[in-house]
């Protein structure tokens, strides 16, 4: 099996969250975003969305 080549992330904005992401979100890749009602999904949708635009 190869090994990964090393993948550009890409800051959630939250410290705690990139932590738990393994330093953010991987660039060039789907990450699926589940949770409780009131969780807080969408607003983080919602402000990457905006991120990336910057």
């Amino acid at each position: 099996m190869a090994k990964r080549v090393a993948v550009e992330r890409l800051s959630t904005g939250s410290l705690g969250l990139d932590r738990l992401l393994g330093g953010g979100l991987e660039a060039g890749y789907v990450t699926e975003v589940a949770g409780e009602f009131g969780a807080g999904k969408t607003q983080l949708c919602h402000q990457l969305a905006v991120m990336v635009q910057l």
